[in-house]
This record gives structure tokens, C-alpha cells and sequence, in this order.
């Protein structure tokens, strides 16, 4: 009764009908049972047993037979309800659960090879998938290390060519090298033949200014004394122009004397017959400024009045100097005379410093103070030869007035000198 109990109940694998296939298949498979494959293989797998529990859902069922009825439990409470029949009920359990039996091995051997069939079948296509993604994966696995190893090769080659760029750059580095150190060490030596060449010159030029100090203090001492010997000159030149002065002086008072003897003894064309007319030569004049010492003549001025005309006046620059015991000669510009500074001075825009027969030249200093003053005044007289014949003659008579100094030569009719 229990073993027809057990054959009633739903069917599901056991050890009996679930002949796995061992080895590598039974692996796979039991693998696929578990649910430890990937999603693509699981899925057929449960399709195989969802049509095998269908299956054997759609198995025929036993038919009960005689007076047992239709339901088992009914036949195991009827055999316990007779018990006077026992070998006849036996019977024909046992002959139904004969028939039952080699129904439930037929359909389970053609259920299991149609399970084997599958299962191969999706084993086959996993180790289809399987070996298609083996190989998509070895593929790109291969694809990756090509591409790696090129990678590797490009960066390698590059470095090789950036190391034998950097190793010519150093070989030639170290050869400039070589070379600045040889320029370094020619330079050097021309820089100390070059500071013994200077030492000496220097020591040269020492020698030299010591030579060249003391020429200089003896021509400063030479100087000395020629200005001494100069001044001593001078002071005598100045006695003697004062002797001079005097001489003209008491020759003119004799001179004036013998005019009025001439004309007090009515001899005709004496003195008495001078003429007022006027000169008729042209004079080109100078200034002449003479002094012991130096002296500063900036913005110092020569002024010259001819009669009562127009005065004209020149102009020395601010910084001249006129150097103890020289001359200084302002010519106009039509003398013809060359400019050459500091003893001779061209006046460049006056051409004459103009004619008459009475003309007044005055000196006059920054301040506007008169430092020399000098009157000229020319007339004409009438004179006999020895031959009874009348001579005209011509002459100047000066009046100066000397502020500073006095004593100085009376100019000739080309010049007028100012002290």
C-alpha cells in the first residue's frame, strides 16, 4: 500500500529516473540545476523543466479497477474492510502496479532522453556562447595587447630617438664647451697681459704727471718772475708816457707861444689864417683800452659822437677779460682788418666808425659809469714855404679826460685811443 501511495503522488526527479549524465556533462548540467550559470543558459534550463513537469503532469493516470472505485484511499480502507478477499484485491494491486510501473518507465525513458536530448542541446549552445565570447574576449584581448605593444614600441622608439637627440645635445654641449673653456683661458691671458700693460702705463703716466707737475711749476715760476719783470716794464713805460705827456704839453704851449709871436708880428699866412673846414678825410677808428691787471670788460661799451650827429656805440661780450698789460683794438668793419680775439676785435656791423673834423669817443663800464673820455678836434693852416708858395696842413688836437689812468700817445688820424 505504501509503495501505491508513493506511486500516486506527483512525480519528481529522484535517484531512480534522474540518470544525469556524469563527467563534464553531469557538471554542467547539475550547474545549470543549481542556477549558478549566467542568465543566457538558465533560461533554457528552466524551459526544460517547465516541459518536463508538464509532462509529467499530462501522464495517464491508473485506473482503478473492480469494486476498489476511483479513489486509492477508497481501495486501502475497502482491502482493510475485507479482509476475507485478501488474494484477489492483492492481485490486482499488483497488476496495476505492474501496468503503472511500466507506464512510469516508458514515459520517464522518454522523458529523460527528451530531457538528455535538450540539456545537450543547451549545453551545446552555452559552449557555443561560451566559445564565442572566449574568442570575442581573446580577440579583443589581443587587439588590447597589440595595441599596447605598439603603443610600447611607438614610446620606445621615441625615447631611442630622444636619447640619441639628448646624447648628441650633451656631445655637443661638452664640445662648446671645450671650446668656450679654451677662449676662457686665451681671454684670460690677454686680460692679464692687458692689466700688466695698464700697471705699466699707469705707473708710465704717474712718471709723467710728476715730470709734466714739475715743468708746470717752473713755467708757473717762470711766469712769475715775467710778470714781475713785466710790471717793473710797465711802471717805467708809465713814468716815461708821464714824462711824455708833459713833454707834449710844453711843446704845445710853445707851439701856441710861437703863433702868437707870428701873429703879433703880422708875418701873413701865420697861424691867425686857420680855417674852419671841415676835414674832408674818412677815418676808421679803434678803441684801445690799456690796464696793468686783469680786468673784466663784459657788457662794457665804446661810444663815438662825430659833431652833434647820431652816437654809435659797441658792445663787448658779457664774458671778456682783458689780460694785465695787453691791448685790446676794436676795428670797424671796413679797415679790412682780421678778427682775432682777444687783442684785435673786428666790429662787424659798423662799417666805419665815421668822419669829421670834431668827434668825442667816451668809454663807459657795466654800470653806465664813464671810465675814459677823449675829444678830437682837427683844423686847417695855412702856411708859407721857403719859396713864398701858401701849404695847407692839416692838425688834431686831443683833449682826454682819464678817470683811472693817465699818460697814453696821441693817436694818429686812423685811430682813437681810450684809457
Amino acid at each position: 500500500m505504501s509503495r501505491l501511495l508513493r506511486s500516486c503522488a506527483p512525480l519528481r526527479p529522484g535517484p531512480e529516473r534522474a540518470r544525469a549524465p556524469t563527467g563534464a556533462r553531469g557538471e554542467a548540467a547539475r550547474a545549470v540545476v543549481r542556477g549558478s550559470m549566467e542568465e543566457p543558459v538558465r533560461e533554457p534550463v528552466k524551459r526544460l523543466m517547465r516541459a518536463s513537469v508538464r509532462g509529467r503532469r499530462n501522464m495517464p493516470q491508473v485506473e482503478p479497477t473492480g469494486h476498489l472505485g476511483r479513489d486509492p484511499r477508497r481501495l486501502c480502507r475497502g482491502w482493510e474492510e475485507t479482509p476475507a478477499e485478501p488474494s484477489q484485491g492483492a492481485a490486482e494491486v499488483r497488476e496495476t502496479r505492474r501496468r503503472h510501473e511500466r507506464r512510469l518507465v516508458e514515459v520517464d525513458s522518454s522523458r529523460q532522453q527528451e530531457y538528455d536530448f535538450k540539456m545537450a542541446q543547451a549545453l551545446e549552445e552555452l559552449r557555443s556562447q561560451h566559445d564565442e565570447q572566449v574568442r570575442l574576449y581573446k580577440l579583443e584581448l589581443e587587439q588590447t595587447y597589440q595595441a599596447k605593444l605598439d603603443s610600447a614600441k611607438l614610446s620606445s622608439d621615441q625615447n631611442d630617438k630622444a636619447a640619441s637627440a639628448a646624447r648628441e645635445e650633451l656631445k655637443e654641449a661638452r664640445m662648446r664647451l671645450e671650446s668656450l673653456s679654451y677662449q676662457l683661458s686665451g681671454l684670460q691671458k690677454q686680460a692679464s697681459a692687458a692689466e700688466d700693460r695698464i700697471r705699466e702705463l699707469e705707473e708710465a703716466m704717474a712718471g709723467e704727471r710728476d715730470k709734466f707737475r714739475k715743468m708746470l711749476d717752473a713755467k708757473e715760476q717762470e711766469m712769475t718772475e715775467m710778470r714781475d719783470v713785466m710790471q717793473q716794464q710797465l711802471a717805467e713805460y708809465q713814468e716815461l708816457l708821464d714824462v711824455k705827456l708833459a713833454l707834449d704839453m710844453e711843446i704845445n704851449a710853445y707851439r701856441k707861444l710861437l703863433e702868437g709871436e707870428e701873429e703879433r708880428c703880422g708875418r701873413p699866412g701865420g697861424l691867425g689864417a686857420r680855417s674852419e673846414e671841415e676835414g674832408r678825410g674818412r677815418r676808421r677808428g679803434s678803441g684801445v683800452r690799456r690796464v696793468f691787471q686783469d680786468q673784466s670788460l663784459g657788457n662794457w661799451r665804446i661810444k663815438r659822437q662825430i659833431l652833434e650827429g647820431e652816437e654809435i656805440a659797441y658792445k663787448f661780450t658779457p664774458k671778456y677779460v682783458l689780460r694785465a698789460g695787453q691791448m685790446v683794438t676794436v676795428w670797424a668793419a671796413g679797415a679790412g682788418v682780421a678778427h682775432s680775439p682777444p687783442s684785435t676785435l673786428v666790429w662787424k656791423g659798423q662799417s666805419s666808425w665815421g668822419t669829421g673834423e670834431s668827434f668825442r669817443t667816451v668809454l663807459v663800464n657795466a654800470d653806465g659809469e664813464e671810465v675814459a673820455m677823449r675829444t678830437v678836434k682837427q683844423s686847417s693852416v695855412v702856411r708859407e714855404n721857403e719859396n713864398g708858395e701858401e701849404e695847407e696842413e692839416e692838425a688834431e688836437f686831443g683833449e682826454e679826460d682819464l678817470f683811472h689812468q693817465q699818460g697814453d700817445p696821441r693817436t694818429t688820424s686812423r685811430g682813437c685811443y681810450v684809457m
